[in-house]
């Protein structure tokens, strides 16, 4: 396996198309520069450049491997960031269920919206299902969260949050002896 400090040292040789050069710009001394070359070409099995008297050139192979060494280490430079970004909930992929009449709810539209604008690199996957499904997906993980109307038993390992209080109608046919009523009771019904 290709070291990236190997790779980085082969990148600025290149670019320097000086050893001395690229031996100050790495702030180490020209003979350990030489040697980590040597040792690149030899781990490689192939000749990467040509000294001569007015600096350094690279062979093809050794263009062919700048190209690709100048790729790889621009990625590993935003790796940190990206680990940063995935461990701060800032970039990835969040699971979301709803109930089939939760995702009709004019807030969850708002919070999916208001979600998407402050973490764009987050994807979401939305999924409708059951109370019960979304119960057993939570808790098995492959739900991030999940709006339900249902409610929640405290000893199921959950943490939910109550987020919504709806009114409610009673539709009734016309005619009907509760629509003489003035106030009607769950218990009338």
């Amino acid at each position: 396996m290709l070291d990236l400090h190997k790779l980085h040292a082969f990148v600025v040789v290149v670019e320097e198309r000086n050893i001395t050069h690229a031996a100050n710009r790495l702030f180490i001394q020209q003979p350990p520069l030489t040697r980590l070359l040597k040792k690149l070409e030899e781990e490689l099995g192939t000749q990467l450049l040509i000294r001569q008297p007015r600096g350094i050139e690279p062979t093809e192979a050794g263009l062919a491997l700048f190209k690709e060494a100048q790729l790889l280490l621009e990625h590993a430079r935003h790796i940190p960031k990206l680990v940063q970004d995935v461990s701060q909930g800032k970039t990835g992929q969040l699971n979301i269920g709803f109930t089939s009449s939760a995702g009709l709810h004019p807030l969850i539209s708002l919070v999916l919206r208001s979600y998407r604008e402050i973490y764009p690199n987050v994807q979401t996957k939305l999924e409708e299902a059951g109370s019960q499904k979304q119960l057993d997906r939570l808790i098995s993980e492959k739900l991030d969260i999940a709006f339900l109307r249902a409610p929640i038993s405290r000893d199921i390992g959950l943490k939910h949050h109550h987020i919504l209080d709806e009114p409610m109608m009673v539709a009734l046919p016309i005619g009907h002896p509760l629509t003489q009523k003035e106030k009607i009771s769950s218990n009338d019904l």
